[in-house]
């Protein structure tokens, strides 16, 4: 990848994460840190701005507050996390291949055309994120899995994410695709998901489960992925962990989610959604920059807020 050098005394330019409500992310840490790392005098904030009554409904004064933000000289970039990343869509003027695909925004950038014409363009790093933490995940495994499927668990944005950087996005980083599965609340998600990126839903997730079972006793999942709220609670059927998949989980507050605890008493590899973040936003530093990220720095800027635990 190619990069060009930024003057040091370029533009201040505002930054910030799309957010319904403050969680105490660690995004304004990690940008922040690498702005002033490289000397940019660019800042990274929050905005939060409600779903309900709000980017979904036209005209709505959050709606406003966004396409003004948007419309500032100043505005550099933004992060979009959840439940925005498909509602911030009409707010764009085009999409990357990758953010078209995948049906979802986690960075949207300024862009001016040779005409002068200032342009909002949406990204997705997300599946980056996902596909470079299972990557180290399975550098830490002992063996290979026999098994080349993939359990994701959830259908919205970053699932979506999820399931590209597992099927499309391995392919264009020179690995094999996996064979996904797809599980979530609603089975028409599931089913409409599993079947965009040619896949299969599966309804039940249960040891007892004729279908379950029949996948668990032919090699299992080699990796799972869960991209539903940290705080639900969620677990696997005990079967699902047999193989001793690489597990990795988006969420990362908290920090050692009750299926990472489940993934790490049953001996599974474990990739925490702190990892996941500092991937992703490594590259959306160095799309909004053009300069290569700290990348060291924006993992100490995340972990400083996050316990490590894959390597404790």
């Amino acid at each position: 990848m190619i990069f060009f050098l930024v003057c040091c005394c370029a533009e201040a330019l505002e930054f910030f994460i799309l957010i319904e409500k403050d969680f105490g992310s660690r995004s304004p840490a990690m940008h922040n840190a690498a702005f002033e790392a490289l000397d940019l005098p660019h800042r990274y904030g929050v905005l939060e701005l409600a779903k309900a009554g709000g980017l979904d409904t036209l005209g709505s004064a959050a709606s406003q507050e966004l396409r003004s933000r948007f419309a500032d000289d100043n505005f550099g970039g933004a992060s979009v996390t959840i439940p925005h990343k498909q509602l911030v869509i009409p707010f764009l003027d085009e999409l990357t291949e990758a953010a078209s695909r995948i049906g979802a925004v986690n960075t949207v950038l300024p862009k001016t055309r040779d005409d002068g014409r200032r342009l909002l363009v949406g990204d997705n790093t997300d599946w980056l994120g996902v596909s470079v933490a299972i990557e180290k995940a399975l550098d830490r495994r002992a063996s290979e899995a026999a098994s080349r499927r993939a359990l994701l668990v959830g259908s919205g944005g970053t699932a979506r994410a999820a399931a590209y950087a597992l099927t499309d996005g391995a392919r264009s980083r020179g690995r094999r695709p996996y064979d996904l599965f797809v599980h979530a609340r609603d089975p028409t998600r599931a089913e409409d998901l599993a079947t965009a990126f040619g896949g299969a839903a599966i309804p039940i997730l249960d040891d007892d489960d004729p279908h379950f079972h029949d996948l668990l006793e032919h090699g299992g999942f080699a990796v799972v992925v869960s991209t539903i709220p940290g705080d639900a609670n969620f677990v696997l059927p005990s079967g699902a962990l047999d193989a001793k998949p690489v597990v990795l989980d988006a969420a990362y507050k908290p920090a050692e989610t009750a299926l990472l605890r489940q993934a790490k008493s049953s001996g599974a590899t474990i990739a925490q959604g702190a990892t996941m973040l500092v991937e992703q936003g490594i590259a959306q530093f160095e799309l909004w920059t053009s300069r290569q990220a700290p990348a060291d720095l924006m993992r100490a800027a995340v972990f400083q807020g996050v316990p490590d635990l894959e390597t404790a």
